[in-house]
């Protein structure tokens, strides 16, 4: 079946930043900005912006049924003790790893997952390829785009919105690539959904836990 959404939206609520909305502004200015270059939704749920948040499990059908997903990264982003939005990543790290066996190989360097520093752009660079080692266990990592949003302060600046077209260009690639598969025999990487679900909890925790290196970059403290 086809894909539904051109990307999945994972973030963290940002109870900790200036501007708490501001996910929300960015998301927004991403669908304005792919509204007119392809036909499918963004999936992103807005009730994760309410404090107290619990995941959701149809979320899991979504992020199965989305080209690519779009990281807006914070310092609690992976957080042991809200696990949610690791294992929504190491959810596409599965999907893209299968997914990109599917494509022409000259293809397959346009990794699925597209971090955005809403905020902690230095903790992002590291936190994001050490966490895709720690679960592939493996020493390599796919080269990702890593936009920069952390003066962001709730409007857009010409900047803020030539980078938000620069995130749309990498969507709308993916979207393309995935579109060339249908009606190829054995070649549909989205007819599964109902049947997927994201990593457990506690296989999420040990893999965020495996070095001691990557631990002491984790905030394991948050308020509720």
């Amino acid at each position: 079946m086809p894909f539904q959404f051109s990307c999945f939206i994972s973030y963290r609520h940002p109870q900790f930043v200036v501007e708490p909305n501001g996910v929300k502004v960015l998301v927004n200015a991403l669908k304005a900005e792919l509204g007119s270059r392809v036909n499918e939704a963004v999936s992103f749920d807005e009730d994760r912006l309410k404090p107290g948040y619990s995941l959701n499990n149809s979320l899991s059908q979504y992020l199965y049924q989305s080209a690519c997903m779009v990281v807006f990264f914070t310092p609690h982003y992976f957080n042991l003790e809200k696990l949610y939005c690791a294992r929504e990543f190491f959810a596409m790290l599965d999907l893209e790893r299968q997914r990109l066996g599917l494509l022409p190989a000259a293809n397959r360097n346009h990794g699925l997952i597209i971090p955005v520093a809403y905020r902690g752009f230095d903790q992002m660079l590291k936190q994001v390829p050490e966490a895709e080692k720690a679960w592939r266990r493996s020493a390599k990592t796919s080269p990702r785009l890593g936009q920069n949003f952390q003066s962001f302060q709730g409007w857009l600046s010409k900047n803020d919105k030539a980078r938000v077209a620069a995130i749309a260009t990498e969507v709308e690639a993916r979207c393309d690539l995935f579109r060339n598969l249908f009606g190829q025999k054995g070649k549909d990487p989205f007819r599964n959904f109902t049947s997927f679900r994201l990593p457990n909890e506690a296989k999420a925790k040990a893999v965020l836990l495996k070095t001691l290196k990557y631990k002491a970059l984790l905030p394991t403290k948050e308020a509720a």
